[in-house]
Parts: C-alpha cells; structure tokens; sequence
C-alpha cells in the first residue's frame, strides 16, 4: 500500500511539473503576442490574456476559466485543466509569430528549470 502511495504521489508531482512547464511555455507565448499587438488585453477564438502591469494571465473561453497566471518570473497559478492542447495552441502561435518577427524569442525554457526568467 505504501509503495502504491508513494507511486501516486510521484505520478501527482509529475503531473504538476508538467502542467507548470506548459504554463511557462504558454505564458511566454502571450507575453510576446502582447508586446506584438502593443496592448495589454488580447482575446482569440478560445483564449483571452492580459497583463495589468504586474501579472499576466491566460484564461480558456471554453469555461476552464483561468489556466495560468505568472508574476515577473514566478508562476501564481496553473490550473488542474491545463492541457496539452492547450500548450500546443499556444507553441503552434508563437512559431506563427516568430516566423512574422523573427527577433521574437518565444522558446520554452529547459525543462529542468521551469523557473527561468522570461523577459530578457
């Protein structure tokens, strides 16, 4: 019984690291197509992202409602209901972007240090 704890317990983490990474990666995409349109709202077919000078955050239109928010460089939120859809939306629009401005760096950042500073 232990050994199935600890294993759920392991998985629960992952999960969570994972879901973290998604929100770095989809943050930074927001960020950048803010500075893009040079304002501080944007709303799309399924997503709607703002930044209030301090903290910007991605909510789904679909009624998930938030899905993540960050702060500078540390991450508020991530919702349970982020997926990898979701990441992939938002990486499929950052290359869109990178290839209409190409000095935009919208990469994620290495997957062991999820806390790596976005604005550079």
């Amino acid at each position: 019984a232990l050994a199935e704890k600890t294993r759920l317990a392991a998985e629960r983490q992952q999960q969570t690291a994972q879901r973290e990474a998604w929100g770095w990666a989809m943050t930074k995409v927001a960020a950048a197509v803010l500075r893009a349109v040079q304002h501080a709202t944007y709303e799309g077919k399924h997503y709607r992202f703002g930044y209030d000078g301090k903290t910007l955050t991605i909510a789904a239109k679909d009624g998930r409602g938030v899905l993540v928010s960050r702060q500078g460089d540390q991450l508020l939120f991530v919702s349970e209901q982020i997926t990898e859809a979701d990441r992939d939306y938002f990486q499929a629009q950052g290359q869109a972007l990178q290839q209409r401005l190409p000095t935009l760096d919208v990469s994620p950042p290495p997957p062991t240090d999820p806390k790596t500073t976005w604005e550079r």
